[in-house]
């Protein structure tokens, strides 16, 4: 059966009062994705001046429905309009484009006071006094050329309300007016009752068809969010997402925490229903699933809010280093049995809350993020596995130094959390501050909760008074008593009013020593810095992970990378570039020469006579650069100093290497020789920087790292399907997704990437005779019709990691299998 395509067509001109009466009756409607009247009143008089001078206000579009979309409406009850429940069967238009010029239209025919939400908070806009200045025809220009017909006025002699010119005693109130006035008032209400708008229907539409329209259209007003197409996708008679989430937002905010995103709501149903909350995964949810399990969705949310609330520090939703904590949390707390976390688990969460907060984890590439650590660290949990959390945490002291209380942040977020979670005391009674909403949500204020006071920083020349180090929660009455006093003042005060001033300074992480009585800032500055990186440490658990960061392997990479280097800048500055045969060990180079073969083989455009001596460096190991340094001693003195030392760094970082690079246990001693073996070689690797920041470009080739050109790798290919896809690939993609949010790219060697709003779907190398390809994200669906379709089934392997499924191209047909898998996925 075919499908009819949406038709569009001009409807003409209707009146404005037209518009206004469908809107009335209820066969103009509001679809529920459209967001609140939100106009404030100089758009408003801007909008009645432009139509009084008769300039285009832009056309109306409009979505003519019947049968199963006829509830997908929302009144307006800010505007007075509820008309009654339409008939199943009733012929429905709504408004696509156009709402917030038709509501302040009718907020102006009908002088309405409404009340409109903006930044969260309730504002009263009177249209009763956008009036029309009677002397229009009698002004003269402002500075920019402009004469305003329409001004926010008391009724007076000059000044009459728009709702009045056009109603039902607009004779009598020409009638009383003088003669050079008259003219004005009749041009307003001709032009009035008589504008042309346009209106463009579009019908046979289906809801989505309708959702798309809308964000292709609406260009100059508020976009679509995903929220709204989740909405629209998921709504039905029984069931409305909005409706939902406004109701679970509203219970929250009773609790003082304040009002949760609404992706919020759409990341957490997805990681507990889809297992990824990636766009693509967003998308795919379902009234029926999201009905079904929505209790539990929003209990678990509740449940994770209290969490960070009663034991992270998160005492309002300001404080969330990143909202991802929440869904992540509400994920954990739905799948854990009897929906409650035991104490090893509990630890757990919090050693990855610090972590994840403090190695700005979920700062780019968020939802990718969120569905990794599901499953390497939430699922774990849940399966009583013991998950490896190491991020890498990037919040040194220069960093936190230089962090301000008013730059929204992760690291400014984790200050305020860490805080709360100490209980700070009141300087003066030793007893806790109340962190309630009122007192929390005050933290941004400019002359509160500073500890060396804006006015007495100002007085001295200095500045940087909202740094996080100059900062403590301090109640209203105490901001009120300090104003402008030297700490030192108020200190010594506070000290001899409160005889345990010592324990209450810890609690805010303040030490009373003579930086405060000598008010040195900058000292004090620094001292603090300290004491919250310190505090931080203990948080988050051992140095090691901040030294080797996230993925440990890829830190492990970059000291080999830096050793590599030192010794090959060392030894061509001193021996030569053909070093290798002159001065590294013949033990060495044995063992390098089957790793060189193999790799040639492997990669045929690459000849092993071409080979620099750096490319065969790079088949060494770390104990052989131990052997060629020691055996060198005299060109390495310099930067190591000690043989001894050397040596035994080495080895420490040999077996360091090996425990991570097989995933073998670490224990506490390992743990801590490394830690002091990795800081050894940072401080003595810091002098590569100075000497070459990247490796020699003949080595790119050598290490797989540049990109082979597309005729080099038809050259090397054999099979004359993967020849024509090198380019058949990338042109595919340009030619059908040349407006979507679709992209190839080019990575080293003949690697190539597809991907759907910058997420990556399909990875892709060509060999000889077939093309390697990696697929993404992989649901049970497209797995089985890779099984079912592909030339070589049994080369179709199911990966734990991003879902991934790996398998052989091997004809176009196989190839069609994949763009077909890729087309379904853009379209949603």
């Amino acid at each position: 059966m075919s499908i009819s395509a949406p038709r569009i067509e001009s409807e003409g001109s209707k009146q404005i009062i037209t518009l206004l009466d469908a809107l009335t009756e209820g066969s103009l409607r509001v679809p529920r994705f459209q967001r609140d009247f939100v106009w404030e009143r100089s758009k408003i008089v801007a909008l009645l001046d432009s139509i009084f001078k008769e300039y285009p206000i832009g056309s109306f579009f409009l979505w003519e429905t019947t049968g199963k979309h006829n509830l997908f409406y929302r009144d307006l009850p800010e505007l007075g309009i509820m008309p009654k429940k339409p008939r199943s069967d009733e012929k429905l238009k709504f408004i696509l484009d156009g709402q917030q010029r038709i509501c302040s239209l009718y907020a102006a025919w009908k002088g309405l006071k409404v009340e409109i939400k903006h930044n969260n908070k309730v504002k009263a806009i009177d249209c009763s006094v956008i009036c029309l200045d009677l002397d229009y025809y009698k002004k003269t220009p402002d500075e920019n050329g402009n004469i305003s017909v329409f001004e926010v006025k008391k009724e007076s002699d000059r000044y009459l309300p728009l709702y009045k010119i056009i109603g039902e005693d607009h004779l009598s109130l020409y009638d009383k007016l003088p003669p050079e006035r008259r003219k004005v008032f009749n041009d307003c209400y001709r032009r009035f009752t008589t504008y042309p708008l346009s209106v463009v229907t579009v019908s046979n539409a289906t809801l989505n068809e309708a959702c798309e329209i809308f964000e292709r259209i609406n260009q100059g007003g508020k976009k679509l969010s995903l929220f709204d197409l989740i909405v629209a996708s998921t709504w039905g008679e029984d069931f409305d997402l909005k409706e939902k989430y406004e109701e679970l937002s509203g219970r929250i905010s009773k609790k003082n925490f304040g009002e949760i995103p609404p992706e919020v709501v759409t990341h957490t149903a997805s990681l507990i229903l889809k297992g990824y909350c990636n766009k693509i995964y967003q998308l795919q949810l379902r009234k029926e699933e999201i009905k079904n399990n929505w209790d539990g969705i929003a209990s678990a949310i509740e449940q994770a809010i209290d969490h960070l609330t009663g034991s992270l520090g998160v005492k309002i939703f300001d404080f969330v280093p990143y909202p991802s904590f929440i869904s992540l949390l509400a994920y954990l707390y739905y799948k854990s049995p009897r929906h409650s976390l035991d104490k090893e688990v509990t630890e757990k969460v919090h050693e990855w809350f610090w972590k994840a907060s403090l190695s700005e984890r979920y700062t780019a590439a968020m939802e990718s993020k969120m569905g990794e650590d599901r499953r390497e660290i939430f699922d774990k949990l849940l399966s009583d596995k013991e998950p490896k959390i190491n991020f890498q945490i990037t919040a040194d002291e220069e960093k936190i130094a230089n962090t301000t209380i008013s730059t929204k942040s992760a690291l400014r977020n984790a200050f305020f959390c860490m805080l709360a979670l100490r209980t700070p005391k009141h300087f003066r009674t030793n007893e806790p501050i109340s962190m309630d909403y009122n007192f929390c949500s005050e933290f941004n204020h400019p002359e509160k909760h500073h500890i060396f006071p804006k006015n007495h920083l100002s007085k001295h020349g200095q500045s940087g008074e909202n740094l996080i180090a100059n900062f403590c929660f301090i109640p209203a009455e105490l901001n009120k008593e300090i104003l402008d006093k030297s700490p030192s003042d108020y200190f010594s005060k506070f000290d001899k009013e409160n005889s345990d001033f010592d324990n209450t300074l810890q609690s805010h992480l303040i030490t009373y020593s003579e930086v405060i009585k000598n008010d040195d800032y900058q000292a004090f500055i620094k001292e603090r810095v300290i004491k919250i990186k310190g505090e931080f440490e203990r948080l988050t658990g051992s140095k090691i992970i901040q030294i080797l960061g996230v993925n440990a392997n890829s830190a492990l990479d970059d000291i080999e990378l830096r050793l590599r280097l030192l010794i090959d800048n060392v030894l061509r500055d001193k021996v030569g570039p053909d070093y290798w045969d002159k001065v590294i060990p013949q033990d060495i180079k044995v063992k390098a020469k089957t790793k060189i073969a193999e790799y040639v083989r492997k990669n045929p455009y690459i000849k092993e006579d071409q080979l620099s001596s750096y490319e065969k460096l790079c088949q060494c190991d770390v104990m052989d650069y131990s052997n060629t340094i020691l055996k060198n001693w005299q060109f390495f003195e310099q930067y190591f100093g000690s043989t001894y030392e050397t040596e035994k760094r080495f080895i420490t970082l040999k077996d360091f290497r090996n425990a991570v690079k097989h995933v073998k246990e670490i224990n506490f001693v390992l743990q801590k020789e490394a830690e002091a073996a990795v800081e050894w070689f940072s401080q003595i690797l810091r002098v590569v920087k100075n000497i070459d920041k990247e490796e020699p470009e003949e080595s790119k080739v050598a290490l797989g790292r540049k990109i082979e050109p597309d005729e080099q790798t038809i050259k090397r290919v054999k099979s004359e399907f993967v020849k024509q896809a090198v380019t058949s690939i990338p042109e595919w993609v340009e030619k059908d997704f040349k407006d979507r949010d679709v992209s190839f790219e080019r990575w080293a060697g003949s690697s190539r990437a597809i991907k759907i709003s910058k997420n990556l779907v399909l990875y892709y190398y060509s060999a000889e005779q077939w093309i390697f390809a990696e697929l993404q994200y992989t649901n049970p669906e497209e797995l089985e019709l890779l099984k079912d379709k592909l030339s070589k089934p049994e080369s179709v392997m199911p990966k734990k990691r991003h879902d991934q499924v790996r398998f052989h191209l091997i004809n176009n047909e196989d190839l069609e299998v994949v763009k077909e898998i890729i087309r379904k996925r853009v379209s949603l």
